[in-house]
């Protein structure tokens, strides 16, 4: 039975969120603060509210993690969609596309547009790798959601 392409895009946008979530958490306790990634996260909605949490605060930690999730979603889902508009163009191809236009949204939209985001708790190094992670992750997650030939 094939997978429908939301059923797909599920399953492609949960290997990508969850990847980055781990990423995001293994540079947080690089620095002896697991959770700070997704506060900074948070400040996309919060604001202010979210400057300077460390730690876990319930509001602040589960709204980042939440929102990291959703975007993370969203971009699994014009991944699969980019995917079944353009038959025969590689998962990876697609993957990587999908990959740079976060990449561009990160530091132009978010960074630049809005002041918020990663950049204040990771380094430049962290948030290409945090990239490459999803681009990995968008493209095993076209893999897996693919009906066997």
């Amino acid at each position: 039975m094939r997978p429908t392409p939301f059923r797909r895009a599920l399953i492609v946008g949960s290997v990508a969120a969850s990847a980055t979530a781990g990423a995001l958490v293994g540079f947080g306790l690089r620095q002896g603060t697991p959770l700070r990634p997704f506060n900074a996260v948070a400040r996309l909605l919060l604001g202010a509210r979210a400057d300077g949490v460390w730690g876990f605060d319930p509001v602040v930690t589960l709204l980042g993690v939440l929102l990291h999730v959703t975007v993370i979603l969203a971009w699994g889902f014009l991944c699969v969609g980019l995917a079944g508009a353009r038959r025969g163009v590689p998962a990876f191809v697609t993957a990587a596309g999908v990959t740079l236009a976060a990449l561009a949204v990160d530091l132009l939209v978010v960074e630049r547009g809005l002041h918020a985001g990663l950049s204040g708790v990771l380094s430049p190094g962290q948030v290409v790798a945090l990239h490459l992670v999803l681009l990995v992750a968008l493209a095993l997650g076209m893999r897996f959601a693919s009906p066997p030939v």
